[in-house]
């Protein structure tokens, strides 16, 4: 699961709140982007673009299960998440690129090739498996431009 963990700004991240396609079942973050309706779903790992990350899984009971809240890809937003299981955190993982990917429900960060991610710190120990790295989307890799 990725979450926000600070904005370069100092400021709350920006958020976009859109209308849920049906039979969604995205968990809290999430990536996201719209269907062709504009209506918000989950991205796949092969998407070249996303919205940002959902701040609540899709379909809630409350406040309104046809919404959802999500912060907005950009630059200021940075958020966190884990290194697939075959990874471990190196000290030269800062600045590399990397990609989204899925290992059953949980969104996790790649670092085997280049995606839509830049890592930008390391917040486990060097050698850690698995370990948490703080990250943003690259600007050719939002579907909003702000």
């Amino acid at each position: 699961m990725f979450f926000a963990t600070n904005t370069t700004s100092g400021n709350t991240p920006y958020t976009y709140e859109g209308n849920v396609a049906a039979a969604q079942t995205f968990q809290r973050g999430a990536p996201v982007k719209f269907d062709a309706s504009k209506n918000v779903i989950e991205a796949v790992v092969a998407d070249t673009a996303i919205l940002g990350f959902a701040e609540h899984a899709a379909n809630p009971v409350a406040p309104d299960p046809a919404r959802v809240t999500l912060l907005v890809a950009n630059d200021d937003t940075h958020m966190v998440g884990k290194l697939t299981a075959a990874q471990a955190i190196a000290a030269t993982d800062v600045g590399l690129p990397a990609k989204l990917a899925k290992v059953g429900a949980d969104w996790q960060v790649d670092k085997s090739g280049a995606g839509i991610l830049i890592i930008d710190a390391i917040l486990d120990p060097v050698g850690t498996v698995n370990g948490k790295v703080m990250f943003h989307v690259i600007p050719s890799g939002r579907l909003m431009q702000y």
